[in-house]
């Protein structure tokens, strides 16, 4: 559909087409039930490879869509018949240990940025789940296990790195561009590719408390009750989110209800207890 060769010889990073070896795995989204064939993916390796991508895209008119982690259940990250620009190789990652501060590119997963922040002893608030891309998950706010003593990712973002629908590489923060910056704390990823993130850090670690606690689905009322009520008095270093899910842990599926804990230090005895006692009545 697309003349590659235009685009092939401005770029570091790999084309793929249909017919292309990696193709297929390179379409795979961490929705299995998205299925979505792309007239072409750019694997790019730096922002250079981004801004020539979205510029051939716009002189083929070329719908786009952009990967990051590829965790987002919807499948925004692929599409039919356009170009996916494909950041997961971006994977980049400098610790400012005096500032308490860090840059990270948009490839990275949760627990990547977490590798690099943790050898400072440092933390940003990010996902429930460590193999969440940090790109979709800032973009649209950002809800995770230290949201409760530090705000959303998005909170703590303190710039970012955009490559706008023109094509054109600009940096947006509070005081440059702010409107822009305003939107993308939230907005999700509509408003330009962004292709760096500078977060504020926190002391944290290396121990936390944590687990999931199961209960049997007719539990589910005294279950609401207990969170409810904890919830409302503990102390902000206690994250706690609560799900309805289905259990499969042998051959026979059932209904569960499943609260799971995360103390920012070392849990006394007193919130162990008071986390468990639904578990043993």
């Amino acid at each position: 559909m697309f003349n590659a060769e235009l685009l092939r010889g401005k770029l570091r990073g790999r084309i793929l087409l249909p017919d292309s070896a990696d193709y297929d795995s390179a379409r795979r989204l961490w929705n299995g039930r998205i299925d979505r064939h792309p007239a072409m993916i750019v694997q790019c390796l730096g922002v250079s490879d981004v801004i020539e991508v979205v510029r051939f895209a716009n002189a083929q008119t070329a719908p786009i869509a952009v990967r990051a982690g590829g965790h987002g259940v919807a499948g925004h990250a692929m599409i039919d018949n356009g170009v996916v620009i494909d950041l997961s190789a971006l994977k980049g990652a400098f610790v400012h240990r005096e500032s308490a501060t860090a840059w990270a590119q948009a490839g990275l997963l949760g627990n990547e940025l977490d590798h690099e922040t943790q050898q400072f002893g440092l933390a940003t608030p990010l996902g429930t789940v460590s193999h969440t891309g940090i790109s979709g998950l800032t973009l649209g706010g950002g809800y995770g296990w230290l949201s409760r003593r530090y705000g959303l990712a998005s909170d703590n973002l303190l710039a970012v790195d955009v490559v706008t629908a023109e094509g054109e590489f600009l940096r947006a923060d509070h005081d440059n561009r702010a409107d822009l910056f305003w939107a993308l704390r939230g907005g999700g990823g509509n408003f330009g590719i962004v292709t760096s993130f500078h977060y504020r850090l926190f002391e944290l670690g290396p121990k936390v408390f944590g687990g999931s606690i199961t209960f049997p689905i007719a539990d589910a009322k005294a279950v609401l009750d207990f969170y409810r009520e904890y919830t409302h008095q503990c102390s902000d270093d206690v994250t706690m989110y609560l799900t309805f899910m289905h259990e499969a842990r042998s051959a026979r599926v059932r209904r569960v209800i499943a609260v799971r804990p995360v103390r920012r230090r070392q849990c006394s005895t007193g919130c162990t207890l008071a986390l468990t006692g639904h578990a043993h009545p």
